[in-house]
């Protein structure tokens, strides 16, 4: 495509653009260079890549075992050939798990090795809202002042989905 271009996305403390290179027939070098970033910047945005869902797990698995491969997060039921149809009620599990996944939460952390990163990939992009945050703990912990770091430094976290482990904790 060209050179590979990485600015850091503008008034943030972590995140970068990469363009000028196509996911789909990456050489390594042009991955070593990408890691490198995903390594420095936390959080990369690829503009107008266009991925299938194949193409986009073996871009992933670029960084490592998939823990799934492409998994739409959509209100529709997706059809063999790739279309979507029927929109899911509210009352399945399928949708009380994207409304939960519409607020704040971290990626399995409930796993005994949690994921190194996401990728999102928007296929239908609404006129107006439809935005994902972000947010990224070593830019939080490095605002910290050096008390509260030094407080929480021996501290850890356990964080289970399955309801058996909820009684050890209260």
């Amino acid at each position: 495509m060209g050179d590979i271009t990485i600015p850091p996305l503008e008034g943030k403390a972590f995140g970068a653009t990469i363009t000028g290179v196509d996911l789909r027939t990456l050489t390594d070098g042009e991955f070593a260079t990408i890691h490198r970033a995903f390594l420095d910047h936390g959080l990369l945005v690829f503009p107008q890549q266009h991925l299938d869902e194949q193409a986009s797990a073996d871009f992933g698995r670029r960084f490592g075992e998939l823990e799934f491969g492409g998994q739409p997060m959509a209100n529709q039921k997706k059809h063999k050939d790739g279309t979507f149809g029927e929109i899911y009620d509210i009352d399945t599990q399928l949708m009380r798990t994207n409304v939960g996944n519409e607020t704040w939460h971290t990626d399995s952390t409930y796993k005994p090795i949690a994921s190194k990163c996401a990728m999102l990939s928007a296929v239908i992009i609404p006129d107006e809202g439809g935005n994902t945050e972000f947010a990224d703990m070593r830019s939080a912990y490095a605002e910290l002042d050096e008390a509260t770091k030094a407080r929480i430094a021996d501290l850890s976290a356990y964080h289970s989905r399955s309801e058996e482990h909820t009684s050890e904790l209260q």
